[in-house]
């Protein structure tokens, strides 16, 4: 017996395993005579401590490979993939080499499915909904990367800001709660992580795409129009002017102004003038769209990606390798 195993020993280490054969040796180190003369077999309580929780993390992994085994005999039973989800660090996606966890994504699953529940409206279906949400984690993953590429990312106070203004709005933080525990089935402490991220997308599309902040004076009438534009041409001032002729009446009492905008934001038209125009200018010519004839002025200019927000994000995201364990 000795001799067979000793020829099977020589023949298995001079395979090509890929593996170094000092592994090899030492799984050949066990002795038919009995497990004691195994090399690490516990000698005192330590080891006997460190064989035990060796043994529960061995175990934890059987069950969980075996409850993976059977996720996958039972597609679509998502009340078994969101037990398991909770209890093991199952992967949804990977994107760039960072996890999105399965548990989060049941999360969101089990909150939506509360609230089509509780508003009795009609859910979309399962694939769909699975679909919407994976994109929404991925999405969401990608601009947290770009946060912390350009030191954007949003600070926790400023979240508790949000959320302190919101449950004002809404009759104080226990009402809140409230709303948020029988609408959507979520704690306080999961609508702060939503929250956050809604607002690391808005900080992003504030900072990083250019955008302009703009004047106008709107008239239906070509020729007053050209007019007003000959007369601040020869310097008379565009505060006046817009209040007394513009015709735009949410911007006519804030002298012409339309705040920050990106593109994709305005009628093609008066945003190609728009982005066109030096900062302190007013664009040369009348714009024609369909609301009148404009004179803009440009004030200011930031950011640092010449597209719109969605051009962006579509960008990133045909760029970015993403695996759907899904």
């Amino acid at each position: 017996m000795r001799k067979h195993f000793a020829k099977i020993k020589k023949v298995v280490l001079n395979l090509k395993f890929g593996f170094p054969k000092h592994w090899l040796k030492f799984g050949f180190s066990l002795r038919f005579s009995g497990f004691r003369s195994w090399p690490i077999w516990p000698s005192d309580w330590t080891g006997w401590l460190r064989f035990g929780i060796l043994g529960l993390i061995i175990i934890y992994f059987l069950v969980g490979v075996g409850m993976v085994w059977q996720l996958r005999r039972a597609k679509n039973n998502f009340c078994q993939e969101s037990i398991v989800a909770d209890f093991y660090p199952l992967p949804a996606a990977y994107v760039a080499g960072e996890v999105i966890w399965r548990h989060n994504f049941c999360q969101l699953v089990k909150q939506n499915d509360y609230f089509y529940e509780v508003t009795k409206q009609a859910p979309p279906g399962r694939e769909q909904l699975y679909q919407e949400i994976s994109d929404l984690l991925i999405e969401d993953k990608i601009l947290s990367s770009q946060a912390r590429h350009y030191n954007l990312e949003v600070g926790w106070k400023d979240v508790e800001d949000t959320v302190d203004k919101m449950a004002e709005e809404n009759g104080g933080a226990d009402v809140l709660e409230k709303m948020l525990d029988e609408t959507y089935n979520t704690t306080l402490h999961q609508f702060k992580k939503i929250v956050r991220v809604q607002l690391q997308r808005e900080k992003l599309e504030k900072e990083i795409v250019i955008q302009v902040k703009a004047r106008h004076i709107l008239i239906k009438d070509e020729a007053r129009t050209k007019d007003i534009l000959q007369r601040l041409q020869k310097g008379d001032d565009f505060n006046n002017l817009a209040k007394e002729f513009s015709e735009d009446i949410n911007s006519r009492d804030k002298n012409g102004d339309l705040g920050w905008f990106g593109k994709g934001q305005m009628v093609k038209e008066f945003e190609q003038a728009a982005f066109a125009t030096p900062v302190g200018k007013i664009y040369d010519q009348l714009v024609k769209t369909e609301y009148g004839y404009h004179i803009i002025i440009v004030d200011e200019k930031k950011g640092q990606v010449d597209k719109s927000f969605n051009e962006w994000l579509k960008e990133l995201k045909d760029k970015t390798r993403v695996w759907r364990v899904l």
